[in-house]
């Protein structure tokens, strides 16, 4: 089982932070990482965005509230993310939004790329996919890990992969499909995962 330190934590920002550094990126029309290519800046302001839009328009079912609000032990969310991610853009606002239906939770976000050495114990099929969040015990224990998107859309991904579609064709039909789920799978696959832990 995987546990942080206090110094690793430490690395961590809050959703207030990674939003003032999302929107200061797009400001100077850059983004995190090595690559900042004109896409991956373009990508950034878009997720920007995104992730207003989600945050003021995702409504959160009532079976989903009672489960958040019947949380009894203390734990922390940690999402590895980064601000040009088209899923963290999906996704960050609605783990945010859940975060905030339990006083027990106390929500925090680490840029991938500055600490991959935590990212490579929570690879997805091998890769670094992002965003990824680990569910901490008091004890600063991985007790759950999910990402980097809900199943719905990762079956999705490996389908528009193994047609050979083109990337751009592949992000388009990704975003409609967050679209038209209007973030119903996330929340049902945290009913899942919430549920025993309460």
């Amino acid at each position: 089982m995987f546990q942080f330190s206090s110094e690793m934590l430490q690395k961590s920002m809050s959703m207030d932070d990674y939003k003032s550094l999302t929107k200061s990126l797009v400001d100077e029309k850059s983004t995190t990482g090595d690559n900042k290519s004109d896409f991956m800046v373009e990508y950034t302001a878009l997720n920007w965005k995104r992730m207003q839009r989600i945050e003021k328009t995702v409504n959160i079912i009532p079976e989903v509230q009672q489960v958040f609000k019947d949380l009894n032990q203390k734990m922390t969310w940690l999402v590895l993310t980064e601000p040009w991610c088209g899923d963290a853009a999906h996704s960050v606002p609605v783990l945010f939004k859940l975060s905030e239906l339990s006083s027990n939770i106390s929500f925090k976000l680490m840029l991938r790329d500055e600490n991959l050495e935590i990212m490579d114990h929570f690879l997805t099929n091998g890769g670094r996919a992002i965003p990824k969040l680990l569910i901490l015990n008091e004890a600063n224990e991985v007790i759950k890990t999910w990402g980097p998107r809900p199943q719905k859309i990762q079956n999705l991904v490996l389908e528009l992969k193994a047609k050979g579609v083109e990337k751009n064709d592949m992000l388009e039909q990704i975003q409609l499909a967050y679209h038209h789920d209007k973030y119903l799978s996330i929340q049902e696959e945290f009913l899942q995962i919430m549920s025993p832990l309460r």
